[in-house]
């Protein structure tokens, strides 16, 4: 039996020229942070456990309703037995992070505003190989995500979560070259909008609205393939088709007087998009160990924003690592993404991302590394109307880093 063991403890000093993105009246901001990760992996007949827990701290100077632990408990535990693997993975995280339900929001790299959350997920799943060349794979997982009802930064809060997401995939090994995959997705969200009572509007007016609830489901078919030109060369890709289904319950606004302000009726409503992804991955050798990874990517996809409106992703990026030594390394990354809500209305708005970083294993388990990001927001609906200009955002980080690993036979 095998036990690994890994803490690794981080420091590190932030600035941010616009925190939130917005084209709003903002302040630089400066901040710390402290991170600390645990981790153990074991190993025995048949048995993999992994599991880690991440606790990180942002604390940025005039800007206390950041001051949040966030926490991050991970758990994924599997086991092989003739020609079979079971596995069952769960998580727990608290975050002030706005996004949810698999919201890509946080890899494009920009917030609108911090808003606390608990999210849980469960995951079950099962492979078994057919022969040699063939596998399959299914999966359910259940995630539920609770938000803040009280947050003066949330133009309105927003709703709890409910997923259910099944998904069912096949691979083929058609030589040693070409692998052929197909996948299957079928998830569920429902979204449970809380109350607002007596919410101020901008003709000064109170408001007040019941909960209600929304529904969305999606389901995914995609055909792709993976092939390897060479030991350094690969491409992953991947098509297919997403449906989408939408129904709200009905429910009235009302006014301080009591009269009916607005009246939302049963709201339903369907959608048809294509979706696909591809990558292209190369590996550049050189002397003494020495080599670079770069990556191409491109995808389209659809995802329910925490406000319940479907939205489009079409991302491109692109990105390089290089490793000198052991000891030195250095990345950088480009993206733009281009979205549209409602899914329907391409090209709405636009997000321009560039990230740098540099890092140095000093030794004896220290690590040295600074980080830079510049994103650039331009709603291209609200800036024909001349109400947004282009947002932009600078961060930089340093961190100092301390690693333990310890690997045990047991």
């Amino acid at each position: 039996m095998d036990l690994e063991i890994k803490a690794d403890a981080k420091g590190a000093e932030e600035y941010n020229s616009n925190l939130f993105l917005t084209t709003s009246p903002h302040t630089q901001i400066l901040g710390q942070g402290a991170d600390i990760v645990l981790g153990s992996k074991l190993k025995a007949a048949g048995l993999e456990s992994n599991i880690n827990a991440n606790f990180n701290n942002r604390v940025y100077i005039g800007t206390p309703q950041l001051d949040y632990f966030n926490q991050l408990f991970d758990m994924k535990n599997g086991y092989v037995f003739n020609n079979a693997r079971v596995g069952f993975n769960a998580q727990y995280n608290m975050d002030t992070s706005s996004s949810a339900m698999d919201d890509p929001n946080d890899a494009i790299g920009f917030v609108f505003q911090r808003i606390p959350k608990v999210s849980r997920m469960i995951q079950p799943n099962y492979t078994y190989h057919i022969s040699d060349n063939t596998q399959i794979n299914v999966a359910y997982k259940y995630r539920d995500t609770q938000y803040d009802k009280v947050i003066q930064l949330a133009p309105l809060p927003f709703p709890n979560t409910l997923g259910h997401t099944t998904t069912a995939d096949i691979s083929h090994q058609l030589n040693k070259d070409l692998q052929l995959t197909a996948s299957l997705f079928y998830k569920d969200f429902l979204l449970i909008h809380q109350a607002e009572t007596d919410k101020l509007i901008s003709n000064g007016a109170l408001q007040s609205s019941p909960q209600w609830t929304e529904e969305i489901y999606t389901e995914i078919a995609m055909l792709g393939a993976n092939y390897l030109f060479s030991d350094t060369l690969k491409l992953s890709a991947a098509a297919g088709f997403q449906s989408n289904s939408q129904s709200s319950q009905a429910y009235n606004v009302l006014s301080s007087t009591g009269s009916v302000v607005t009246h939302a009726t049963d709201n339903k409503g369907n959608t048809f998009s294509e979706v696909y992804l591809a990558k292209l991955s190369k590996r550049l050798n050189y002397a003494n160990d020495a080599h670079s990874d770069v990556a191409l990517e491109n995808s389209r996809s659809i995802m329910p924003s925490p406000n319940g409106i479907l939205v489009g992703y079409d991302k491109y990026a692109a990105s390089l690592a290089h490793y000198w030594s052991p000891k030195w390394s250095a990345k950088i990354g480009l993206t733009y993404t281009d979205r549209s809500y409602p899914v329907t209305q391409k090209l709405s708005s636009s997000v321009w991302g560039t990230q740098a970083s540099i890092a140095w294993k000093i030794g004896a388990g220290f690590e040295l590394s600074g980080n830079y990001q510049y994103t650039q927001l331009n709603d291209k609906a609200l800036a024909a109307s001349g109400l947004l200009d282009i947002a932009t955002s600078n961060a930089l980080t340093f961190n100092i880093a301390y690693i333990f690993g310890k690997q045990l036979k047991l």
